[in-house]
């Protein structure tokens, strides 16, 4: 799986070259369907190259534009190693693709800039964890989502102790026993300890190596949280995380931990391990923005008309964006003015207005939540909280 961070998105947004071509597909990671993912895949590309000429875009150009993209198509391999859903983004000179652990609704679209409207679960403050599942043998990162885990692979982090501290040998003061939690030896079973020989100066190097190894991990990780910050949930022997916790820079690791060896464990079942820990925290912070929401509308400070919000968005005045999941808006909008056009259908050259509100609210360092419908305020797809009360413009 491929990570998808605030900065990914960032780049996108500032993607000037025009055309823009946005393709999602729903994927699978085993069985029969991987084939259909391929087909379905070389369809969505046939259909970017009809829209690209369409719009008078060149054959020569299309050709290069689309050529990162065509030969993905002819890579088995790639799109049998795929997660949930894949996201091509295709520009002059600009091409990237992410595989991640979201299923997509079918879709391509070509226009003045990149649609990002379907990435933003991946990124918006409700359901987006990190785990970092850590032993002596293994340095794992994992990006969750209320729907799944997959692990990531940073090349910031170190994959073990010895990649960490650049040994050819593990340092025999580092050893693994089994403890039950009570804290009596039963081989086999309960949390994975490192556990020191040779009296009280080799407990301080045993020390020494661990504070070493957790800095090494915490720099990683410092990196990667700066650029994407998220919950962080710690899995592992749970006498690390105060270390862990000391060595780290950023305030995102959570105080529940994920206890055990985490070698032993599946992705599904850490999944449902630190879902249990961060559930609780996504739901008190949707539910404050959603009761905050209903308290301000008709203040001046909240509002679900679009036209209205799309003023809030072009001015930076959106603190909190509400979106319906898989809803759209297809149309232009009139800057000058603060006026729309809606369609029931999607034209040549409409843009998805939910998604020119969610760009334009992160890139104004707002916060984006996408709700299902019957959450929704209304029968209105948009909603929004604002920083102070909107100009009319035009």
């Amino acid at each position: 799986m491929d990570l998808f961070t605030n900065s990914d998105l960032q780049q996108l947004i500032d993607v000037q070259q025009s055309p823009c071509v946005s393709i999602y597909l729903p994927m699978h990671r085993t069985g029969r369907e991987i084939r259909e993912d391929a087909l379905r895949y070389k369809n969505a590309l046939k259909q970017a190259e009809t829209a690209l000429r369409d719009r008078g875009v060149r054959p020569g150009d299309v050709q290069e534009m689309l050529r990162p993209a065509q030969e993905l198509a002819g890579s088995t391999d790639y799109l049998q190693r795929q997660s949930d859903g894949l996201a091509i983004f295709a520009a002059a000179g600009d091409f990237r693709a992410y595989r991640v652990p979201l299923s997509f609704e079918e879709m391509v679209v070509v226009g003045e800039r990149f649609h990002l409207k379907p990435t933003l679960p991946l990124l918006e403050g409700d359901g987006q964890f990190y785990l970092l599942a850590l032993s002596q043998n293994a340095v794992r990162l994992f990006q969750g989502s209320k729907f799944s885990i997959s692990e990531v692979t940073p090349d910031t982090l170190p994959t073990s102790l010895r990649d960490a501290l650049n040994i050819d040998q593990y340092v025999q003061s580092l050893q693994f026993y089994a403890y039950r939690r009570a804290g009596k030896p039963e081989a086999g079973t309960g949390d994975v300890m490192f556990h020191g020989q040779g009296g009280a100066g080799g407990e301080v190097e045993k020390n020494d190596e661990i504070r070493r190894f957790l800095q090494r991990v915490s720099a990683g990780l410092d990196d990667l949280l700066a650029t994407s910050p998220r919950p962080l949930v710690f899995a592992g022997v749970e006498y690390l995380l105060p270390i862990l916790r000391d060595t780290l820079k950023s305030s995102a690791l959570l105080d529940e931990a994920v206890g055990g060896n985490p070698d032993e464990l599946r992705g599904e079942k850490l999944h449902d391990e630190a879902w249990k820990i961060v559930r609780p925290m996504f739901q008190e912070q949707r539910r404050a923005k959603l009761d905050a929401y209903s308290q301000k509308l008709g203040t001046g400070y909240a509002s679900n008309q679009l036209e209205e919000v799309l003023v809030a968005t072009q001015q930076g005045a959106v603190d909190t964006l509400l979106l319906q999941e898989r809803a759209h808006a297809w149309g232009h909008r009139d800057a000058e003015r603060g006026r729309v056009e809606l369609h029931d259908e999607r034209r040549s050259g409409d843009q998805d207005l939910l998604d020119l509100a969610a760009v334009e609210t992160l890139s104004n360092s707002g916060t984006v939540f996408t709700l299902a419908a019957e959450e929704m305020s209304g029968d209105s797809p948009i909603a929004a909280l604002f920083r102070h009360p909107v100009a009319r413009v035009g």
